[in-house]
């Protein structure tokens, strides 16, 4: 599949998420993980999609974990919702685990919610 040729079909007068992927190691949640602006590159982010009027964006980070005594960065998305004038949210999701055996209950966990009324559905 050509990705150029891609149409992305939006309802009139809505605009596309933004993304942003940060350098390896640089912790969404930590202040001062940026030059310039005390802000935590998770607040940056937010402030961005508010801005520009775009409620919704995906944050790429690799999150720093200490493992058998040795630095590893796993991959993780952020999806954050900020849209103008409202309270804002967020939702994790670390990749390494849903790659994982261990991690096909997680990943099982967005698709299959019985108690949501989409048992059965994918709702990603």
């Amino acid at each position: 599949m050509d990705c150029r040729n891609i149409r992305l079909s939006l309802p009139r007068g809505s605009r596309p998420g933004l993304v942003r992927v940060e350098a390896p190691g640089v912790d969404p949640d930590a202040r001062n993980a940026l030059d310039g602006w005390e802000a935590t590159p998770h607040q940056r982010f937010e402030r961005l999609l508010r801005d520009t009027g775009v409620f919704a964006g995906l944050l790429i980070s690799e999150r720093e974990e200490l493992a058998e005594g040795e630095v590893r960065y796993y991959p993780e998305f952020r999806l954050i919702y900020a849209p103008r004038g409202e309270t804002s949210g967020h939702q994790s999701f670390p990749i390494r685990p849903m790659a994982m055996v261990a991690g096909r209950q997680r990943l099982g966990d967005y698709r299959d919610d019985p108690h949501d009324g989409t048992s059965g559905q994918e709702v990603l």
